[in-house]
């Protein structure tokens, strides 16, 4: 007769464990909400005033002396949102917002493991996949070659899971 304190093994899938490309996936979509809600609130703070002015003289030194590729590309966007004015920048701050809110969301339903959660993934990620790939032909960027591959990869993680799942389950 086991006591109730009796600790037992159990292998990690048995409690629950998600797979690495999963709790991969979750973790990114976590930090680009993250990062994004972030810059959306530092963006409404600093419409008009002095904040602005210091972006901007920040983005510029960076330009002027940053040698890693990041540095040089976040630069390039304080100085592209500082630059589009009120009109566009509000539109810039609206739009993090929503990828925000849908970042989040799809972490949310990834990490509850939601029969759905995978395809809202595959369905929002992989209709932009288009869009990057323009992008990239247009003006070619190690950063968006890289954003280009992550979402691909992610999208055909999802429908190989997704496919694995449907193959493993019993029919009657």
């Amino acid at each position: 007769m086991r006591s109730a304190g009796a600790m037992t093994m159990t292998s990690p899938r048995a409690v629950g464990e998600r797979p690495l490309g999963l709790r991969l996936i979750v973790g990114y979509k976590l930090i680009k909400a993250l990062a994004q809600g972030l810059l959306a609130a530092a963006l409404f703070s600093a419409v008009g005033g002095e904040l602005v002015d210091r972006l901007a003289a920040w983005g510029r030194l960076m330009l002027e002396h940053g040698t890693h590729a990041w540095s040089i590309a976040l630069a390039k966007l304080v100085c592209a949102i500082v630059a589009a004015g009120d009109k566009y920048r509000a539109f810039i701050e609206l739009a993090l917002c929503a990828d925000a809110l849908v970042s989040g969301l799809e972490a949310w339903a990834l990490s509850r493991r939601y029969a759905w959660g995978p395809w809202l993934v595959v369905i929002t990620t992989g209709s932009l996949v288009p869009f990057e790939l323009v992008a990239l032909l247009r003006d070619f960027s190690i950063g968006r070659l890289l954003l280009m591959a992550v979402n691909t990869l992610i999208v055909l993680y999802l429908l190989a899971t997704r496919k694995q799942s449907v193959r493993s389950t019993p029919v009657d």
